[in-house]
């Protein structure tokens, strides 16, 4: 990279809040400064800025994993029940955009394979790929372009799954045909611990709420979580009622 070329890209705009980039601005406004220094420390700027994204990236990915539910499997074949991925996407969407990731696909064809490569990017510009590659899909008396597309979309299913650490069940498991579904690890524990906050008052129960697993609160009953309330308000108007008494 020659000496002009560096100074151009140092003294694009710059943002009042990044003191490094101010810095390197700085420097290559000097014609004096030497270019390679220059160079290192843009290059050392890059090396960091990479650094944050992928930490970005793994702190929103930590905290969107327990939002991610387990996909039933609602679709059919000879083979057994899949999850459709149009069930997914509907599902997976809108808790990705809350996130700030997007995913989309790159279809490549090597050596008459296909292949499917999977892109999770979040807004903070660090990326991470899931790569799937497979012959068509000939199965069913399908024509080629059928076979193709078929192969694509399974592609494309399976790099989702893959990425999001997607989980999947037949639509009909045990917890189901029981009628309920089964409680996950720990509930039990949260609710007694929902139930003596309660006697603290609403405030207090809201607070514990909040701060509460979303598996827990998903699974939790409506006629339960009434019956805290129930006993939140009563904690609450307890003080009143005894100064009455009094």
């Amino acid at each position: 990279m020659t000496q002009l070329a560096v100074k151009e890209m140092a003294l694009a705009p710059v943002q009042q809040s990044d003191p490094a980039l101010a810095m390197i601005e700085r420097f290559a406004a000097d014609p004096n400064f030497d270019v390679s220094k220059l160079q290192a420390l843009m290059d050392m700027r890059e090396r960091e800025l990479t650094r944050i994204a992928e930490q970005e990236f793994n702190v929103a990915f930590a905290r969107m994993q327990p939002r991610i539910p387990i996909i039933d499997e609602h679709a059919k074949t000879n083979m057994g029940t899949y999850a459709p991925r149009e069930d997914i996407v509907e599902v997976v969407r809108p808790i990705l955009a809350e996130f700030g990731f997007s995913l989309s696909f790159r279809t490549e064809w090597p050596e008459a394979k296909i292949q499917i490569v999977g892109i999770l990017t979040h807004e903070g510009g660090h990326s991470r790929e899931s790569v799937f590659l497979t012959d068509s899909d000939k199965s069913g008396s399908k024509n080629d372009v059928q076979a193709r597309g078929s192969a694509v979309e399974y592609g494309r299913r399976y790099t989702t799954t893959d990425l999001l650490n997607i989980a999947t069940r037949k639509a009909d498991d045990d917890g189901k045909k029981a009628g309920k579904s089964v409680a996950p690890e720990g509930f039990d524990k949260w609710i007694k611990h929902l139930e003596t906050t309660s006697l603290s008052g609403l405030k207090a129960l809201g607070a514990a709420w909040e701060c509460s697993d979303v598996a827990f609160t998903k699974h939790i009953k409506v006629v339960e979580w009434e019956d805290l309330k129930k006993k939140a308000k009563a904690a609450d108007a307890a003080p009143v009622k005894a100064v009455k008494d009094a």
